[in-house]
């Protein structure tokens, strides 16, 4: 799936495991996932690993906006923006402003699979592996209130802060405006 948006999905069962985007191959680029809700609650294993954004076990998120998705009314392992476990990878991702009322990552929860070049801006639960550009302070973004999460001038912790080798599998993909990524 390329550049488009998935958004204003919502609901929750016993058994399903997001209400965004559940990946388990393929690839996710210059996509923006927002604004999808998990709502649900319970007891025992059946309600963990719930997530609002993007539940990936497999699969690669290239260029892509996890923005105000939520997960609520739940147990331990929910998350409101981005699950990664498996093999997933996650390159040139930015995901902020999510909610989750679980104990783990209201933005990230990370299981395993590889995340580089990233911004989360908040709580994220496990510790990624890969070059990763992670932040818990406040982004400077164009216009956060109208949802633009572009970059300003004064976000230097974030601005070519990645790593490049990251996206030698992807020569030439553009960014999520549609400009050159390096």
């Amino acid at each position: 799936f390329e550049n488009g948006e998935i958004s204003g999905n919502g609901g929750g069962s016993d058994h399903a495991p997001v209400s965004g985007l559940y990946m388990t191959g393929g690839r996710l680029q210059n996509t923006v996932v927002s604004n999808n809700y998990y709502r649900g609650g319970g007891k025992g294993t059946v309600y963990d690993n719930k997530c609002g954004g993007i539940n990936a076990t497999g699969g690669t998120l290239l260029n892509v906006l996890v923005a105000r998705n939520s997960a609520t009314t739940g147990l331990a392992n929910w998350t409101g923006g981005l699950r990664m476990s498996g093999s997933a990878k996650a390159i040139n991702v930015t995901v902020v402003d999510n909610v989750s009322d679980g104990n783990v990552g209201e933005q990230l929860t990370y299981a395993g699979g590889t995340l580089a070049n990233a911004i989360v801006e908040g709580k994220a639960n496990g510790t990624p592996s890969g070059k990763n550009l992670l932040t818990a302070g406040p982004v400077a973004f164009r216009n956060r209130a109208k949802g633009d999460y572009r970059l300003t001038a004064a976000a230097t912790d974030c601005i070519d802060q990645g790593d490049n080798a990251s996206l030698a599998d992807y020569p030439g993909v553009p960014d999520l405006e549609g400009k050159p990524r390096i």
